[in-house]
């Protein structure tokens, strides 16, 4: 009977990371694994390719996971991946291309996770995509594609993130500018409103509270011409009643 010795292993670390890699330079990981962790693969010169396309369990790439790994061209990973940590593919310098469009479940791209990546010249990020950190993009000279006009939830986008990416035009970050000023104005739009109903909800509790208070003071004086009356009543009985002895 075949065993498998890798059918159980979630976690993949330094210490167990390159005997995953063949002679071709190919990681080949089990398809058990949810999480890469920290500086997996750290200066692992010889990983050229890695395919975790088939790897539907794994969640999270820890911080510096492929960090510097020279040799690095091809990254394929799985639409589960819902967090890469910082400078996870730091300066793999023959990186050439990062497709994250179909990963649904990603909101975080984190500080300086593809900083240094000299030959990245595509990037493509999901929708669901909400930030990008500090330094993410930094020093990547041939980056001349990134679809921020299609990460419609992108709300932030940290210093120097695209700094030195000189083959990037400055018109990319404009849809990314648009969006947050129009986000800007419907957010004082909004406040406006709130702040207008607040308003007339005060006004009309002014109104009431005046209505009732007046209400309250034409039933005093109801109540007080009432009880004058009665007190000339009983007077006027009572000086018929004195009047009639007499």
């Amino acid at each position: 009977m075949e065993i498998n010795i890798f059918k159980t292993v979630t976690i993949i670390d330094r210490e167990n990371s390159l005997k995953y890699i063949n002679k071709e330079g190919i990681a080949k990981l089990p398809k058990s694994i949810t999480a890469i962790g920290k500086e997996a693969f750290y200066c692992c010169e010889q990983l050229e390719k890695i395919d975790l396309s088939e790897c539907e369990k794994l969640g999270t790439i820890g911080d510096g996971a492929f960090k510097c790994c020279p040799s690095l061209k091809e990254v394929k990973l799985p639409k589960s991946i819902t967090a890469i940590g910082e400078e996870a593919f730091y300066s793999c310098k023959q990186l050439e291309k990062i497709d994250l469009s179909e990963f649904d479940k990603l909101e975080t791209i984190g500080d300086g996770t593809f900083s240094e990546c000299k030959s990245l010249k595509e990037v493509k990020l999901p929708k669901s995509i909400t930030a990008i950190g500090e330094s993410a993009f930094n020093s990547c000279g041939q980056l001349e594609k990134i679809n921020l006009s299609e990460c419609d939830k992108l709300e932030r986008i940290d210093d120097e993130a695209f700094k030195e990416c000189e083959a990037l035009n400055d018109s990319f970050l404009a849809s990314y500018f648009k969006r947050k000023e129009e986000k800007k104005i419907e957010e004082k739009r909004l406040k406006e409103e709130k702040l207008e109903a607040e308003r007339k909800l005060k006004a009309e509790r002014i109104r009431k509270l005046k209505a009732e208070r007046k209400l309250k003071a034409e039933e005093e004086r109801d109540k007080t011409a009432k009880i004058a009356g009665l007190i000339l009543l009983i007077m006027f009985i009572s000086y018929l009643i004195l009047r009639f002895m007499i």
